[in-house]
């Protein structure tokens, strides 16, 4: 008898604890584990979104929305940055120069170049301005303003530097577009002549470029780009055929087939 009341207990325990176990509350940590939702990542856009105050001061500045936006002048600080080599654009070789392509690409990349390079002279000047600051503080100040505005970590410094980064090989990028303005027939003068790096005074450095042009048979025949012609223009021609022989086969494809005529 007692053996069988000891079993029964047991077994009144073992339910008694299976019910505790299924009414205890699960914590939502642990359910968070067993979560199958699915989850899918949305890529970041390509262009990062504004800081909202830096966008509207940006707005005001440039005068957008009013009639004031083209009375923003920049011809009186221009001399403050605007300089000698290497922040000016850069000139083109004498053996090159009866050859410049005449038009509005050309003349406006060397218009970038120039606004580039000006744009870098002040970077530099504004760092060098920071770092003469930074002399001149007393030295119990000095630790401070340096952790600040010039260590590795500071955000002011890593801003400033991918800035002068960003120009610099932006202008690297303009002055490429502006060598291969000129683009000589022949391919072993093309790859010669595009092996010569740029100085901080003519896009193909010198006394290399004239080396090479004085080392050629026929000398600046040798640098006539194919037909004798601006090679940006053409591009732009075949553009523009592209553009009008498309557009007249769609005139094609959308007008009415013609029924043909029986002959009598």
């Amino acid at each position: 008898m007692m053996a069988d009341s000891t079993t029964d207990n047991n077994v009144n325990n073992d339910n008694a604890a299976a019910d505790n176990l299924e009414a205890a509350p699960i914590d939502p940590e642990d359910a968070f584990l067993f979560d199958f939702m699915p989850n899918v990542v949305v890529s970041e856009p390509k262009i990062p979104i504004a800081d909202p105050e830096l966008a509207e001061q940006g707005k005001l500045l440039q005068k957008f929305n009013t009639d004031d936006w083209r009375k923003v002048r920049y011809a009186d600080v221009k001399r403050q940055f605007e300089s000698t080599k290497p922040f000016c654009a850069l000139k083109v070789n004498q053996y090159l120069e009866t050859l410049i392509p005449r038009c509005k690409s050309f003349d406006a990349l060397e218009r970038f170049d120039q606004a580039l390079g000006a744009i870098t002279h002040g970077l530099l000047k504004q760092k060098k301005i920071m770092q003469d600051m930074l002399d001149s503080f007393p030295d119990e100040v000095k630790d401070v303003v340096v952790n600040a505005f010039a260590s590795t970590d500071s955000q002011y410094k890593k801003i400033s530097d991918d800035l002068l980064q960003y120009v610099t090989g932006r202008r690297s990028q303009v002055i490429q577009q502006r060598r291969e303005m000129f683009k000589p027939q022949n391919m072993g003068v093309r790859q010669a002549m595009y092996a010569i790096p740029p100085s901080e005074t003519y896009l193909f450095a010198e006394p290399r470029h004239l080396q090479l042009a004085e080392a050629l048979p026929d000398g600046v025949n040798h640098f006539l780009p194919n037909n004798n012609k601006c090679i940006c223009c053409n591009f732009h021609k075949q553009r523009r055929r592209r553009k009008v022989e498309e557009s007249e086969s769609d005139d094609v494809e959308d007008s009415p087939p013609q029924k043909k005529k029986r002959r009598r």
